[in-house]
């Protein structure tokens, strides 16, 4: 009967030591899951300072490129005011009107792709970290 108490008490004693190991392991584990998250979590948040970065500085060409469009449109507008002062035959005049179509239509295309550059930038800002 001695050998048997003996027997279960190193048996109990082995399970004690695993699961003092498992525990140890599991803590290791998590610390290890956070230290992994913290560097994804970083890198995301590096990711979208670089992205973030480079939507300013097309946001900020965008802005001189739609200052360009409307001074060519506003441009071709006065000088087609100007010309139909002057004797211009119905041939000049439909120079004039196609070249300031033209003018305005890049203008609203290009309008039209900075609303789609704002919304994009809109559903890609960062979420408020939550308090």
């Amino acid at each position: 009967m001695n050998e048997r108490h003996d027997e279960d008490r190193r048996l109990v004693d082995a399970l004690r030591h695993l699961a003092g190991e498992i525990h140890q392991l599991q803590h290791a584990f998590l610390d290890r899951m956070a230290e992994m998250e913290c560097k994804i979590m970083s890198a995301i948040s590096d990711y979208a300072t670089a992205v973030n970065a480079s939507f300013d500085a097309i946001d900020k060409a965008m802005d001189g490129v739609n200052t360009s469009l409307s001074g060519v449109s506003d441009d071709v507008a006065f000088l087609k005011e100007t010309i139909l002062q002057l004797q211009t035959t119905p041939e000049d005049v439909a120079l004039l009107t196609a070249a300031q179509t033209r003018a305005t239509g890049l203008a609203d295309r290009f309008t039209a792709f900075q609303a789609a550059i704002e919304a994009l930038n809109a559903a890609t800002e960062r979420p408020s970290p939550p308090a």
